[in-house]
């Protein structure tokens, strides 16, 4: 949660959400997600960190498919969040070999926490991968202008870089991507493997870096305040949607790293 510095001097970002008060500091620092993943004896310990969030995947399996996974909220944005942990028990029985995209169809992820879906996914793929650990880390320094450049690193070793333009990726003799219409059948027409699933949590990070913009957690904003994001996960779906708030103190200032993934 931000000090009460001087806002007429300080940088501003854009006036994305209106609900919330804008954040003196962006401009001067950045937005980070870590995930780290580690696989040994049928199972799988996946974590996700960022400013706004810090949770836990655990899964295990049998080789085939997954035979038990569950979640935990470590740090969360709204009141809605945690019963989304419950949502996991539909992966139980999900082979090891399925698509990611396939197991997102339907209507699926809207039922989930996003955030939270997305790292059962990867700990599915890590799953079907020989024991190890692997760790991404992406970072989206504040935009200037609507300007940035996101960046992804696996194990230390760049996978993408990324000029963006508000929300388009903005590649050098390409035609500008969105990162919210088609980004799935250009990432998978263009990318395998771990750039494929780089690509996809950069995206994540590019996109919810939007939140560096404003002060999220200095009051409880009710998430019916945000219409147009009805439906768009868990939390802002009925009946969670009608009651629940944004949470105080919840958001961390990474622009200088972290060393661990739990900041």
């Amino acid at each position: 949660m931000s000090d009460s510095a001087d806002h007429s001097k300080a940088p501003r970002g854009p006036r994305l959400l209106p609900q919330f008060d804008l954040n003196p500091a962006y401009g001067s620092g950045a937005f980070r997600r870590a995930v780290e993943l580690v696989h040994a004896a049928g199972a799988v310990q996946a974590t996700l960190a960022d400013n706004n969030h810090a949770m836990e995947v655990s899964l295990r399996h049998d080789g085939q498919a997954i035979v038990a996974i569950s979640g935990r909220f470590i740090r969360w944005p709204t009141t809605g969040c945690p019963g989304a942990v419950e949502q996991l028990d539909e992966l139980v029985g999900t082979p090891l070999v399925l698509p990611a995209d396939a197991l997102r169809s339907g209507g699926r992820a809207r039922r989930h926490c996003t955030h939270l879906f997305d790292l059962a996914l990867l700990a599915l793929a890590m799953a079907a991968r020989p024991r190890g650990t692997r760790r991404w880390d992406a970072v989206v320094p504040d935009a200037q202008d609507g300007r940035t450049v996101a960046t992804i690193t696996l194990d230390g070793d760049l996978v993408h870089r990324w000029p963006l333009v508000d929300q388009d990726i903005t590649l050098a003799g390409e035609p500008s991507q969105s990162l919210l219409k088609g980004f799935g059948a250009w990432a998978s027409e263009r990318f395998a493997g771990d750039q494929l699933e780089g690509a996809g949590i950069l995206r994540m990070a590019a996109f919810t870096a939007r939140a560096r913009a404003h002060i999220t957690d200095n009051r409880p904003v009710p998430l019916r305040d945000f219409p147009e994001r009805r439906g768009a996960c868990f939390a802002y779906s009925p009946p969670m949607v009608h009651t629940a708030l944004h949470r105080i103190g919840v958001v961390r200032d990474l622009s200088q790293g972290h060393r661990q993934v739990d900041p």
